[in-house]
């Protein structure tokens, strides 16, 4: 089975793709049977029509290739619920030889034009946070008044500050600048803020089943142009404003080092989204932070540095104080976002932490992004920032409907959205209909389902397939809406007796990348320790129906070629940051978390086992195993895993740098060395979002542990007669591994 056709195809990588034939052997598979779907996986030759598609009348299913087709009484059979649906009388002239494009065999994924009349255009509100040094503020008002004005003109855009207090901007051009201040440590309902901004209360409200009312009373609507100004109207108020904007860093100013600055970021967020939802249109709320929210709902931790901001082990002991308060404030604000359409993007910028372990679903559940860096002047800031502000990266107003065969049932989902709604076509078999909405989109953004078939005996036909089907509905930056359509079938098979086609069928990256988010997702309740202990059981458990040994000889133990990759993949995940949190705040571990449940499948894989490249005088770059027994000091290495890339250079190239060799004319072929891994890394943070931290380190550097510590460590290697790492290498782990499955 070549697998990376059907990804490029459709955007789907499942874990097996042979199902098993019943519930019970489901079980015995041992790991999970899921997806990974990528909506808008890009594709060049994407077949696509000028019209809307074909639903079945009993359960909404799309017509595709699969469906049986009768040409001459004109009616085609949905492959979902057996419903025989007439075609419509555009359709009269279709045959064997005149076939739709909609049935051709390629067209399992498939784009339809949708007759929807386009939202109004996207408004983007700036939550600027004044309690951060002179420095940082001017970098960042220099990066918002070059990036934000190049927004479209007919965007809307407003302006929201906070410190102690929070300042809605008036941007109507004024001699004197007019600023509405709410206090920051009280809490206000919608309609308070409503009242207090003089603008109308929340026109859009949405129920369980994601339709939207709208409120006809407009008799505060021109006050809302006061903070919400298309930026064709409002570029020179913009601008004047954004420069006279000043710190409120106090502290700094008196030097006082027992407290922290007063930020009121929750009642900023909730002033934000209830301006956004003031207006019938998907949004942005971009947040810039640059500190921990003190005071108000949402607070993390109290003004007083004696007070410390929490750890994993406050979290573990439960002895966090505010986590439980700010985790459900925020979550509130997430849901009421997310129903409305509106993405909340956080940007920390920080040494510290600033609560994105408490914000973190405000961004999840409205598919915005949640970065972390250090400094506004940080390269990797400015880049993510200008990728954010590209309405060419992101399609709005997204929703995503997974339709499914009977036989099969969605177990559980992770990802980036917001689930909406369930329902079953027949209770009695499950097949299922399940929406999700998903308020902004990229081409890259892959979410994972997981399945489980629901049949408790043979009942199943072999012959008859299981089938999915993915719809993504999203709004294109012109307005014109398009419905992504994307089919795909799987065959049963029996465990007893079709063994080695279900193994055949085994995709051992995508399985690797759908076991390690269920893990993950266990992570959120148990400790790391534990999950890992889980972690070895799942994994001794699939290797012990899987291999080929004989019982107490752990030198027989063979796994078959399809599942020799896995052990590795696992193995390396074991000791990733995912897993291994000592050294990382609940911030850092919520945003690689983020990631990680947000990338596609090639990025996902750099995040669990890192790629290595090897640079050197004799061959140009060639990836090397990550291993202690690539490094070598006449070479140069490249390491990437997505969050960081680090360039290795070994003793012998850290010493020919120190005296200058790739200046001299006689030595270009040692500067051009030198260059290639830096040039190759600036390609590597193009692609990516956010933009990975770059790091240059020579071999025995202190910085060489962020490579050293990601190496398998095959060979002991020592400073000073101390060993470097106390780790497992891969071979004695799978010793350890053969060992337990052979002799239990």
């Amino acid at each position: 089975m070549n697998f990376y056709e059907d990804e490029d195809r459709d955007g789907l990588r499942f874990s097996w793709n042979v199902l098993p034939a019943t519930k019970l052997e489901t079980t015995r598979l041992v790991l999970p049977i899921g997806c990974l779907f990528t909506p808008l996986k890009q594709r060049i030759d994407l077949p696509s029509v000028q019209y809307g598609p074909i639903y079945c009348e009993r359960c909404g299913a799309i017509l595709n290739p699969y469906c049986e087709i009768d040409f001459k009484r004109k009616i085609w059979l949905c492959n979902f619920c057996n419903l025989r649906n007439k075609f419509p009388l555009s359709y009269s002239q279709i045959s064997e030889q005149l076939l739709p494009l909609e049935l051709h065999p390629n067209s399992t994924s498939i784009e339809y034009k949708i007759d929807r009349a386009p939202s109004q255009t996207p408004s983007y509100i700036f939550l600027i946070d004044r309690a951060t040094s002179k420095e940082e503020l001017e970098s960042l008002k220099t990066m918002l008044i070059e990036k934000a004005l190049q927004l479209p003109e007919d965007s809307y855009i407003g302006l929201i500050t906070f410190g102690k207090n929070v300042w809605v901007h008036d941007l109507n051009h004024h001699k004197m600048e007019k600023i509405r201040v709410l206090r920051g440590d009280k809490f206000y309902s919608a309609e308070e803020i409503c009242e207090l901004l003089n603008i109308p209360n929340s026109p859009i409200v949405l129920n369980q089943n994601m339709k939207i009312n709208i409120n006809q009373d407009q008799k505060f609507a021109h006050n809302l142009k006061k903070y919400l100004k298309p930026i064709s109207e409002a570029k020179s108020s913009l601008q004047k404003i954004i420069s006279g904007i000043k710190t409120t860093n106090w502290l700094e100013k008196s030097n006082n080092s027992r407290k922290r600055e007063p930020r009121a970021i929750g009642n900023a967020l909730a002033i934000a989204l209830t301006l956004a939802q003031s207006r019938f249109s998907p949004g942005r709320i971009v947040t810039l932070l640059s500190g921990p929210a003190t005071i108000g709902p949402g607070m993390i931790v109290s003004t007083e540095r004696s007070d410390q901001i929490r750890s994993h082990h406050d979290l573990f002991k439960e002895s966090a104080k505010y986590v439980e308060n700010a985790t459900k404030f925020y979550n509130a604000l997430a849901n009421s976002a997310a129903r409305s359409g509106h993405v909340i993007d956080l940007f920390s910028v920080s040494f510290d932490q600033v609560g994105l372990f408490e914000m973190q679903n405000c961004s999840k559940l409205t598919g915005g992004k949640l970065t972390i860096c250090e400094s506004f002047k940080q390269e990797s800031f400015k880049n993510s920032f200008s990728y954010l502000l590209n309405p060419l990266n992101f399609k709005l107003d997204c929703s995503i409907e997974l339709k499914i065969s009977p036989e099969i049932k969605l177990s559980s989902y992770i990802g980036n959205f917001f689930f909406i709604s369930n329902s079953r076509i027949n209770s009695t078999e499950g097949g299922s209909t399940t929406s999700f909405k998903a308020c902004s989109l990229t081409e890259s953004q892959t979410f994972a389902f997981y399945f489980d078939v629901i049949t408790h005996q043979q009942k199943v036909s072999i012959t008859q397939p299981g089938f999915f089907q993915f719809k993504t509905l999203y709004q294109r930056p012109n307005g014109e809406y398009k419905l992504r359509v994307t089919t795909c079938s799987k065959q049963f098979a029996q465990t007893k007796n079709q063994l080695t086609k279900i193994e055949h069928s085994f995709d051992k990256e995508a399985a690797a990348i759908i076991f390690a988010r269920k893990i993950l997702q266990k992570t959120n309740s148990e400790k790391p320790k534990n999950v890992i202990r889980w972690l070895d059981r799942t994994l001794i458990n699939f290797f012990d129906y899987f291999a080929d040994y004989k019982p107490k000889k752990p030198e027989t133990f063979k796994l078959q070629e399809h599942f020799n990759l896995f052990p590795q993949l696992m193995y390396h995940f074991r000791r990733s940051r995912f897993l291994k949190i000592f050294g990382y705040s609940p911030d850092e571990t919520a945003f690689h978390k983020f990631t990680f449940f947000n990338e596609n499948t090639q990025n996902s894989l750099t995040m669990i086992q890192p790629m290595l490249f090897q640079y050197s005088m004799n061959q140009q770059q060639s990836p090397v195993l990550l291993d202690h027994s690539s490094l070598s000091s006449d070479c140069l290495l490249l390491f990437d895993n997505f969050f960081s890339i680090l360039i290795w250079r070994g003793e012998q190239i850290a010493e020919w740098v120190k005296q200058g060799y790739q200046n001299l004319e006689d030595y270009k072929d040692f500067k051009t060395l030198i260059e290639m891994p830096v040039k190759y890394a600036d390609i590597l943070i193009k692609k990516r979002f956010p933009n990975p931290k770059i790091i240059i380190c020579n071999q025995d550097s202190s910085q060489e542990r962020f490579l050293l510590s990601q190496l398998n460590p095959s060979q002991s290697r020592t400073i000073n007669n101390s060993s470097l790492t106390d780790d497992l290498s891969f071979q004695m782990f799978m010793e350890h591994v053969k060992k337990l499955v052979c002799e239990n």
